[in-house]
């Protein structure tokens, strides 16, 4: 059923590639974005301090070796920085967001009806539809992510200062609860990504997300691996990719005019294979959970 799903999932991106194409255009606006909100204040900020770039090794010294006085004569023009990076952040944020939902949108009304067409209209809609209750859902994954970890955190400082007596013991529970804190955060990671695909396949609540993902992964425990499987396999791809492009550009002079459109290029195939990535897992829940494949006529679009 892998293979299967991974093949439907390439079919059904290349029948909707206007979304692997939203993407890139999404990725192009958070470049720019980054430019306006992060570079532009740091280079006013530099501008108007008056501070000497070819001196940046002797300033990050002072930094770090006295930070509270650079950070006090540097007071204002940090805060706009740090003002500046969190608006960044959110609507960078707003943006992946908003496309990710019109993304899976898209894909879940293609996987369930064969004559479903791509519009932008569909996009907008499926966009409006689930970006609060996604926004909701990863919000409350986010949550429970970092609770985990600080929890095991804490588990960790306890069972530390109880072992100081023996090294051997506190260097043991320190990599156990490390590794153990570290799967349970990637199992959350996991079970946010099938409780996302739940709330748009099933069109529910975030609640109920959580519960239908919940079920589905004690009913096939090998959605795991399966992920898992998606994203080592992507991994591999762009460490291929990379080592291409390296190649490229290690080629005197013609390899920085061929490095540019490579760069073009590899931004393209990781949208590409995000896309594929998710397609792959929603056909492979919508298979397993209600026995669907191409179409099913008990779904409404």
């Amino acid at each position: 059923m892998i293979v299967e799903c991974i093949k439907e999932g390439f079919h059904i991106t290349n029948k909707n590639w206007q979304v692997v194409l939203i993407k890139v255009v999404v990725f192009l606006i958070n470049f720019a974005a980054l430019f306006i909100f992060i570079g532009i204040p740091i280079v006013l900020a530099i501008t108007s301090l008056g501070i000497n770039i070819s001196n940046t090794t002797d300033w990050l010294a002072d930094f770090f070796e006295n930070p509270s006085e650079i950070f006090s004569k540097y007071f204002g023009a940090a805060v706009f920085i740090i003002i500046s990076f969190i608006l960044y952040l959110t609507i960078a944020s707003i943006l992946i967001l908003y496309a990710f939902a019109g993304m899976l949108g898209v894909l879940r009304n293609s996987a369930i009806n064969e004559q479903y067409r791509f519009s932008l209209h569909s996009f907008f809609e499926e966009s409006r539809k689930f970006f609060f209750p996604l926004l909701w859902l990863f919000s409350v994954s986010i949550l429970m992510v970092l609770g985990i970890f600080i929890v095991f955190g804490i588990i960790a400082g306890i069972l530390i200062s109880f072992s100081e007596s023996s090294p051997a013991l506190s260097l043991f529970a320190t990599y156990f609860l490390g590794l153990l804190g570290i799967a349970c955060g990637v199992s959350g990671i996991i079970f946010s990504a099938y409780a996302a695909i739940a709330l748009v396949v099933e069109r529910g609540k975030v609640m109920s997300a959580f519960n239908n993902a919940l079920k589905f992964i004690k009913y096939k425990p090998f959605a795991f691996l399966f992920y898992l499987i998606l994203v080592i396999g992507i991994m591999i791809i762009n460490f291929v990719l990379l080592l291409i492009g390296t190649a490229f550009g290690a080629a005197p002079v013609i390899g920085f005019i061929i490095s540019i459109p490579y760069q073009i290029m590899f931004s393209i195939a990781q949208s590409y294979l995000f896309v594929v990535m998710w397609c792959s897992l929603l056909i492979y829940y919508l298979r397993i959970a209600h026995g669907a494949s191409a179409s099913s006529p008990s779904y409404d679009i």
